[in-house]
């Protein structure tokens, strides 16, 4: 923390000896190494930990009283059911091939990538889906929003060296490209 013969604490030798401490969670590559903007990356930090304000997790708080979910009506509003398992973003989810039936919202960085989704994009697109609900679930630019993806959606899909239409829609969208 000192150099030899130096009496002062030097903040770049504290911060060595605590970035080289430990290993790095599982989810660390997937929500910090890609090309989405901070904003989203930060928020699919909070969704692998469980910790965005979903209705349980304000309930618990104190801070709502009802933990339904406000956009299908019929369960609570976890992490999990918010991300995956909503009916709406079940869908979501459903229209670019991917099947998350089996996740919980821990465990979003394990979705298996559809072949027809070039590899290069496919953690961006799972970010972006998911910062699609980083604006409150219950107001009606989120529902816009999801509606908006579930439009786009429905495009063709291309497969080429920069990936489907869908797909840069999505980046150029979300001002990653």
């Amino acid at each position: 923390m000192t150099a030899p013969g130096d009496h002062k604490i030097r903040t770049s030798r504290v911060y060595q000896a605590i970035k080289n401490h430990g290993t790095p969670a599982a989810f660390a590559k997937f929500v910090w190494s890609n090309r989405t903007p901070p904003k989203v990356q930060h928020f699919c930090w909070l969704v692998v930990q469980g910790r965005i304000k979903c209705g349980t997790n304000l309930k618990r708080k104190n801070i709502v009283e009802d933990d339904t979910c406000p956009i299908c009506g019929a369960d609570q509003e976890t992490a999990t059911h918010l991300m995956l398992a909503c009916p709406f973003s079940s869908q979501l989810w459903g229209k670019f091939g991917m099947d998350v039936s089996s996740l919980q919202a821990s465990t979003i960085c394990s979705i298996a990538r559809p072949s027809h989704i070039d590899a290069l994009h496919f953690e961006t697109l799972v970010h972006l889906i998911c910062g699609s609900t980083a604006m409150e679930s219950s107001s009606t630019t989120c529902r816009l929003w999801l509606v908006h993806l579930l439009q786009l959606s429905e495009m063709p899909l291309t497969c080429g060296n920069t990936g489907s239409l869908l797909l840069n829609a999505l980046l150029w969208s979300n001002g990653v490209i």
